[in-house]
């Protein structure tokens, strides 16, 4: 698709939709030449982006960007090229935000009516691959940027580097467990109250209590479904 120049919105199909220009987005002056322009949809909204080329598909591995460039708040992460050049990764849910600046930040799931909230970037903690695999699958399902550690040790270094909206942590885990994950996360001031979801195999009286009193928002049992997850990111 080409985007003239003086183009605010574009038509696709019987949809109209907001057009964002990549140029004046990264601080260019505006280009006076039709554009190509790909469709960004994210947590149930939509719109058009020109860029100068499309070159198709990549496989990638997203990095945390560096703290010193945390206010580049438009980045998701950085990845390095086949020629070992660095590139930084544009956040949809940033471009979203940016497009739909009056969109509340709630939204309706497809699984029926309950609040989701407008996802962002999560870190899912759990020493089981299965366990990562499923939950970056559901997740991202939801529209969140999902970033995976094996373990709360791991967990601590990646959000030293990075600012999260969601964290989903195991409890018992190899070199730091779950528990002792959320009280470290506490005391740091970017995250003493982004919502925390336990997902764990021993969901007795006694971790629900802990868990209650370390403000978690919710403690799931194993097996994890996508409407037990649902039902967790709704609760407030």
């Amino acid at each position: 698709t080409l985007v003239e120049a003086n183009a605010t919105t574009a038509i696709l199909k019987t949809e109209t939709l907001p057009v964002m220009r990549l140029e004046q987005l990264l601080g260019h002056g505006p280009s006076q030449e039709r554009k190509p322009a790909v469709v960004i949809s994210f947590a149930g909204k939509s719109l058009v982006c020109t860029v100068d080329k499309l070159v198709g598909p990549r496989e990638i591995i997203i990095k945390p960007l560096d703290p010193l460039l945390a206010p580049l708040t438009l980045y998701a992460g950085a990845t390095i090229s086949g020629s070992g050049k660095v590139q930084l990764i544009l956040d949809p849910a940033q471009l979203v935000r940016r497009a739909y600046p009056n969109a509340p930040e709630t939204t309706l799931s497809d699984a029926g009516s309950m609040p989701m909230v407008l996802a962002g970037r999560a870190l899912v903690v759990d020493d089981s691959r299965a366990i990562r695999e499923a939950m970056t699958s559901m997740l991202g399902r939801e529209g969140w940027i999902v970033d995976v550690a094996e373990d709360g040790a791991r967990a601590l270094q990646m959000t030293r580097q990075m600012r999260y909206d969601l964290i989903v942590t195991d409890l018992e885990m190899p070199e730091l467990g779950g528990f002792d994950l959320i009280a470290r996360l506490r005391k740091d001031e970017r995250f003493k109250s982004t919502p925390i979801v336990i997902i764990t195999s021993r969901a007795n009286p006694e971790h629900r209590r802990r868990a209650r009193e370390m403000g978690v928002r919710a403690l799931v049992a194993k097996p994890i479904t996508r409407r037990k997850l649902l039902e967790a990111l709704a609760t407030r």
